[in-house]
């Protein structure tokens, strides 16, 4: 399943590959054209160290529709269930992709593929779009130390979005988020100059955003998101089919064999059985806890 997400690479990009030289050209653009909004877009999905990160945003946004529709506990308990399973397998398969290719960041491809050149592109905190010279080029968001191809932030994103969209049989979110004047961690102070209303009408727009962000903050190129958002999608369906098996499935035939006037469930030799009086209620072990 994962492998057939992903893009079929040979290994890695070529440095000659016309392929590889647009998505470089890509980041340098736009790193050139950030501005408020993308740059409060990349700064929301950051999600980085001392956050909820990003599997805890999903569960966020799990419960920010569990609150709007008013779910039971029966129903948050299969919702996030389901959602937590989605986002560790998204981890495994995530980390797994990272490992096997091992591929290069924006910002290394940049300044070694483009080595005496100069670039316009983000100069820095505080000094907007300058003519630099291609070694210096700089990441919005703080490149992490681990590989580029797939992006974590758009499998984590499209296996939660997945996850909810089917659960609940609809794709509508209509959530609203207001980045404050001034909130930037990476310039404070100073961006947005003005607050930033960011927006999504569908957990598909949220995904994807979630995916975008990271080339807006130049860590990640467009392959690694967009096949991050096919293997996300496609985890998420395989965690929600398995999840159902659970919800749907009959109780255990020992379980079945608990009723009143049973004094206790059939237990492996050595194991405590249960001991429970007949017709205790639900919390306590009777039958309708069965």
């Amino acid at each position: 399943m994962c492998q057939s997400a992903l893009h079929a690479y040979d290994g890695e990009w070529r440095d000659g590959d016309t392929s590889f030289l647009k998505a470089i050209k890509d980041m340098i653009s736009y790193s050139a054209k950030l501005d408020d909004q993308t740059k409060a877009r990349a700064e929301y999905w950051a999600d980085g160290p001392r956050s909820e990160q990003p599997p805890g945003h999903w569960m966020l946004f799990a419960g920010a529709i569990s609150r709007k529709n008013s779910q039971t506990i029966d129903q948050d308990a299969k919702l996030n269930f389901a959602v937590s399973n989605a986002l560790l397998d998204a981890g495994i398969a995530a980390w797994n992709a990272k490992r096997r290719y091992d591929f290069i960041r924006p910002v290394t491809a940049v300044r070694t593929t483009q080595a005496g050149k100069t670039i316009k592109a983000w100069a820095g905190p505080g000094q907007g779009t300058k003519v630099i010279p291609a070694e210096q080029f700089p990441s919005y968001i703080p490149t992490p130390p681990f590989p580029d191809y797939v992006s974590g932030h758009s499998t984590f994103s499209a296996a939660a979005a997945q996850v909810i969209r089917t659960s609940s049989g609809s794709d509508t979110l209509n959530v609203t988020s207001t980045f404050a004047a001034g909130s930037s961690f990476v310039e404070p102070g100073t961006v947005p100059a003005a607050p930033v209303k960011l927006g999504w009408s569908t957990f598909s727009a949220a995904a994807g955003e979630a995916g975008l962000s990271r080339e807006y903050g130049g860590i990640h190129f467009r392959d690694a998101d967009a096949h991050g958002l096919n293997l996300g999608r496609a985890i998420g369906t395989n965690t929600w089919n398995k999840a159902n098996t659970y919800f749907q499935a009959s109780p255990p035939a020992e379980r079945r064999r608990h009723r009143a006037g049973d004094f206790c469930l059939s237990a492996p030799a050595g194991v405590a059985s249960g001991l429970v009086p007949a017709g205790a209620g639900p919390g306590v072990g009777g039958p309708a806890a069965w």
